[in-house]
C-alpha cells in the first residue's frame, strides 16, 4: 500500500535549486536595491547640508565618503580648537563647504546616483 503526498501532508519533492558555478557571486548587487528606487533628492540633500553640515555626505556616501571622513576629522579638530576660540572659523568653513558642495550638484546628478563620479 502506497501513500501519496496529498494524504500524508508532506510537500511534494521538486527539482533541486541551481548551484552557482565557480566564480559566481553569491551576493546580490548592492548598488541598486531590488524593488526600490535608488535615486536621491537634491532638496533633501540641501536640507541635510544646511541643518547637519558634513553629515549630508552620508546621504550620498558611496560617492562622497572621502568628503565625509575629511569633514568629520576637521570637525573634531575644530571642536578641540574651539576651546581656545580658534576652531570656530574651521567649523563655519566645514558647514559652508557642505552647503556649497551640495548646492553645486545638479538634479540630474542626484537622479543618476550612485552611478556618478563628478558633480
Amino acid at each position: 500500500m502506497t501513500m501519496s503526498s496529498e494524504s500524508t501532508g508532506a510537500a511534494p519533492v521538486g527539482p533541486a535549486p541551481a548551484i552557482p558555478g565557480p566564480g559566481a557571486s553569491l551576493r546580490h548587487d548592492r548598488r541598486r536595491p531590488t524593488g526600490a528606487t535608488a535615486t536621491k533628492s537634491k532638496t533633501v540633500a540641501v536640507l541635510l547640508a544646511v541643518l547637519f553640515a558634513f553629515w549630508t555626505w552620508l546621504y550620498t556616501y558611496r560617492v562622497d565618503a572621502g568628503k565625509f571622513w575629511a569633514g568629520l576629522a576637521l570637525t573634531v579638530g575644530g571642536i578641540l580648537l574651539a576651546i581656545a576660540y580658534v576652531g570656530f572659523p574651521i567649523l563655519l568653513a566645514i558647514w559652508l563647504w557642505a552647503v556649497f558642495d551640495t548646492v553645486s550638484k545638479s538634479r540630474s546628478w542626484f537622479h543618476a546616483y550612485p552611478d556618478v563620479t563628478t558633480p
